[in-house]
């Protein structure tokens, strides 16, 4: 992967992560509890979330694009357990917001991109390859960014709804709990220990989940 490549994928990541806990944040914030907003989280600059994470934000996520050429890393966003406990269902939304965030952009991308596909200004399969990290193709800039940003939102958009301590999905799935379970649940995966087990479970999975998902949306570009 050349190095233009490269930057390319870790701003799409930078800008996409910014996005999905900004999301977090603001949706906390509308649901009653400011404390990712008084840490300026409600931003889309990335300085704000890059000072919270900064081994998730840049540190691994170019270690990985330099060893493997995709990037890997994280980020979060500070709420108030308290809160959560008391408004399970707003704390369900706020889990939400971030792959909701993920997802627009898919959309967004996939729009432009099918676009372009139909009126031939550029060729379906050379706009795949250039998400999976084929350079090859003499591609306008704008496509690559566009294919990429499709490609790394989907996964974004799957990886975080996972129903698995740590991930999105798991405390998502307290909005359809009654106020008492919800709480007897949260507290249960409260333990940070679930979370790196987590981690191993949906390294283990994923591909099963993301390959047949992301080859339907390629399908739904190209072909309708």
């Amino acid at each position: 992967m050349d190095i233009f490549l490269i930057l390319i994928w870790y701003i799409v990541f930078l800008l996409s992560t910014t996005f999905h806990e900004a999301s977090h944040a603001f949706a906390a914030k509308l649901g009653g509890d400011p404390t990712a907003s008084n840490g300026g989280q409600v931003s889309l600059d990335p300085l704000p979330h890059i000072k919270r994470e900064p081994l998730g934000m840049v540190v691994f996520p170019l270690i990985f694009l330099f060893t493997n050429g995709f990037p890997m890393g994280w980020a979060s966003t500070p709420y108030n357990p308290f809160w959560a406990r008391e408004n399970h269902r707003k704390a369900a939304l706020m889990a939400l917001a971030g792959p909701g965030a993920n997802l627009i952009l898919v959309i967004i991308s996939g729009i432009i991109l099918k676009i372009g596909i139909s009126y031939h200004w550029f060729n379906g399969s050379q706009v795949m390859e250039s998400a999976y990290g084929n350079s090859s193709y003499d591609l306008p800039a704008f496509v690559k960014i566009l294919s990429i940003t499709f490609f790394l939102n989907f996964i974004l958009f799957i990886f975080n709804l996972l129903p698995l301590p740590g991930f999105d999905g798991s405390n998502a799935i307290t909005g359809v709990m009654k106020k008492s379970t919800a709480i007897s649940y949260m507290n249960a995966i409260s333990n940070p220990g679930l979370a790196f087990l987590s981690i191993f479970i949906a390294w283990q999975i994923f591909p099963y989940i993301f390959e047949p998902a992301i080859r339907f949306a390629w399908k739904v570009i190209f072909l309708l």
